[in-house]
């Protein structure tokens, strides 16, 4: 079998997106765009068995992560096919040549479960042959322009977003890693997160270091409060007391 390329910008490196993510979730994400299961529609079969093989990852990981990163909006997966589809598969990875639309079409007929299809190309890119096709499409556009619709209503613009990041980071401990901050609380805010609860679990946090009298070094870098979604740990629990047996204090690590 011929080897088939995938193309990864440089700048894959570089986008805020990928930035707030952790180690493990940038490999994931590679793994997802340039496994040899990839297709040219973005849309391809892919058994959880394959995976736990390729990468490494056991299946609790591996289940862990693609519930992440369709939280992200990032991805989309058929356990019922074992099929996944990549939301931005097809920005990198088309062209207008006729023959490669040739070949997207009929990489596109090919697809299992066809609710997939709406998660990048909307409905009308492949014709359907029987009415519960049909049906099956018009309620995946009926969903994905009501999710439109609630997301124009409550995501917030970018300049609102870099605003409240900047009143926020004024308020945080350790001032590292900002721009992964920016990028981890942007994620967040448009996945439903509320600046009041970040400036409550920064609050919170604060309080719970100047209980413990934590040292500087053991605070949290900023990138690694935001990219981790600290806001939602619990800080509620009171000062710990020195171990005089041994004279070790706690510690809150990184």
């Amino acid at each position: 079998m011929a080897d088939v390329y995938r193309q990864v910008y440089t700048s894959y490196w570089q986008d805020d997106f990928v930035l707030s993510l952790t180690p493990e979730e940038k490999y994931f994400y590679l793994y997802l765009i340039t496994n040899s299961k990839t297709t040219i529609c973005g849309i391809y079969e892919l058994s959880l068995r394959v995976a736990e093989f390729e990468t490494g990852y056991n299946r609790e990981t591996l289940e862990k992560l693609i519930k992440k990163f369709e939280e992200y909006g990032k991805i989309k997966y058929s356990y019922a096919t074992n099929e996944i589809c990549v939301v931005n598969f097809v920005k990198y990875n088309t062209t207008k040549s006729p023959k490669i639309r040739a070949a997207l079409d009929k990489a596109i007929s090919k697809i299992k479960d066809k609710k997939l299809i709406g998660y990048i190309y909307g409905i009308h890119t492949v014709s359907t042959e029987t009415e519960t096709e049909t049906e099956t499409e018009t309620e995946t556009e009926t969903e994905t322009e009501t999710e439109t619709e609630t997301e124009t209503i409550k995501s917030p613009t970018k300049s609102m977003i870099e605003t409240e990041f900047e009143s926020i980071w004024n308020e945080y401990p350790r001032k590292e890693g900002k721009k992964v901050a920016l990028a981890a609380y942007t994620r967040a805010r448009k996945h439903g997160t509320t600046e009041e609860t970040v400036k409550q679990g920064i609050e919170n946090y604060k309080a719970y270091i100047k209980a413990n009298k934590t040292e500087e070094k053991y605070v949290k870098q900023g990138s690694t409060y935001f990219r981790n979604e600290c806001w939602n740990d619990d800080y509620s629990v009171k000062a710990i007391q020195p171990n005089y047996d041994f004279g070790v204090q706690g510690v809150d690590y990184l």
